[in-house]
């Protein structure tokens, strides 16, 4: 906009006095000069190829003041927009990148040069906009039409399909390969690979068979003539059923134990556990719901319905006691075949009886030493056991121990064990009964005295 003064205005502004006269701040020219595709017309495997779209824009700039921008627009898409810089003269070209273009498209893009009034945020185009068409002719297979199954709920598994079908088209002669793919938690599975052959341009009907999991979208995967996903997607509604149960403790663990119960002793727990497909947690419990001693919680996952065996804490058999266990899976608060078990402790209490003087004269002196029998008793309970023992003799600080012996004791009864020994009038000491089998240990000490 230009200003003009006229010799009235003159005038009245010199009657006026010295007061501040409004003048219109000088704006740059700027003119858009060309706008063109650098990027060519393509026809081939376009997801092969650079799919990015540049262009050479021109512009011729007086270098003036002003905010000067060049906006292009895009069917569907954001608009770009750069700002020029100011203060440099000339004729200036541009390459700018405006896009990716990747499937079988013509698309036109229109390129505008835009002053912007900075005291108040108003636009105006400068000129007259140019437009620019950039076409793309892919011949990539794609999908054209995808049914999915219907809703599904039941039984699921790896083993158990689902039947699925799409259209699929291609602009010239060709073999292709694909695969169905289904997304499941983040993950995608694929089946496997499909050849389809076109003699000619047109359409063709695929089918596939995808596991019956809980997957949330399925979608078809080229592999030839070029290696790409097809944008076409399709909702999946797989529900899944079926709860994991726990059985066999006490067919697979020694759950009523009895034997010999010694530090650090323990059975380890088994279970069969029948699960459906999935992730599941267990843990191994007690009657009331408390995890047993050494528990940690386990992971098993099954990709069809499957039984397993596994292993969980020990139960120990360091003394007597018993209790209840079970197995309760994280997906409920049941508790699985709970099952009532055992230790019983199986052990031998040694005792020394006392002894007696052999001899058979009626006396003996310092010089004469006398022949005695110490006895002992070995008592086991509740059950069975084999004793290992001897007997130990301990007199004027020296000990003096007999050989190992073993003997077989019946539940609850006992065996009576003995030693002879040769010492003088008035030799006094304690005798102990020692065992090592089924555990170690000894009976109180029982002091002696010779006096024939």
């Amino acid at each position: 906009m230009r200003w003009f003064i006229t010799a009235a205005m003159a005038a009245v502004m010199a009657l006026a006095g010295p007061q501040a006269v409004a003048t219109a701040e000088a704006r740059a020219t700027v003119t858009l000069d060309k706008a063109v595709a650098v990027t060519p017309d393509f026809t081939g495997l376009c997801r092969d190829g650079d799919t990015r779209v540049w262009a050479i824009i021109s512009y011729t700039h007086d270098g003036g003041p002003g905010l000067f921008s060049i906006k292009v627009e895009r069917p569907g898409e954001d608009d770009r927009q750069w700002s020029l810089p100011t203060g440099a003269a000339g004729t200036f070209h541009d390459r700018q990148y405006l896009g990716e273009q990747y499937i079988t498209s013509t698309i036109e893009y229109t390129v505008s040069l835009l002053y912007t009034d900075e005291a108040t945020g108003a636009t105006e185009q400068i000129g007259a906009a140019h437009r620019f068409t950039v076409k793309r002719t892919c011949t990539e297979v794609v999908v054209t039409q995808l049914d999915a199954p219907e809703p599904f709920t039941g039984e699921c598994g790896k083993d158990f399909t689902l039947h699925v079908r799409a259209v699929v088209y291609s602009p010239i002669a060709q073999t292709a390969k694909f695969s169905f793919m289904t997304m499941d938690w983040n993950r995608w599975s694929f089946t496997s690979t499909q050849t389809v052959v076109f003699d000619q341009p047109g359409s063709k009907v695929v089918y596939g068979h995808i596991a019956r999991v809980p997957a949330s979208i399925v979608r078809l995967s080229f592999s030839e003539p070029t290696d790409y996903w097809d944008l076409t997607t399709k909702p999946l509604s797989i529900t899944c059923t079926g709860a994991p149960r726990a059985e066999g403790i006490a067919s697979l663990s020694t759950i009523h134990w009895s034997g010999t119960c010694v530090p650090g002793a323990s059975t380890p727990l088994k279970a069969r556990l029948q699960v459906p497909y999935g992730s599941w947690s267990y843990d191994w419990v007690d009657e009331n719901g408390a995890p047993l001693p050494g528990n940690e919680e386990q992971w098993i996952s099954a990709t069809t319905p499957k039984t397993v065996e596994v292993t969980g804490p020990a139960l120990s058999r360091e003394r007597a006691g018993g209790g209840k266990v079970g197995i309760r899976f994280s997906s409920s608060d049941t508790i699985h075949d709970l099952t009532a078990w055992s230790t019983t402790c199986n052990a031998v209490t040694p005792r020394i009886d006392g002894y007696e003087w052999i001899n058979e004269e009626t006396s003996c002196t310092r010089s004469k030493p006398g022949n005695y029998r110490v006895l002992g008793t070995l008592r086991a309970q509740p059950g069975a056991v084999t004793a290992r023992y001897r007997l130990v003799r301990k007199t004027d600080g020296q000990t003096y121990s007999g050989a190992w012996n073993e003997t077989a004791i019946p539940a609850g009864g006992t065996a009576t064990v003995s030693a002879t020994w040769s010492g003088p009038l008035g030799t006094r000491g304690t005798w102990a009964l020692e065992v090592d089998a089924p555990f170690a240990g000894a009976s109180a000490a029982v002091p002696y005295f010779f006096s024939c």
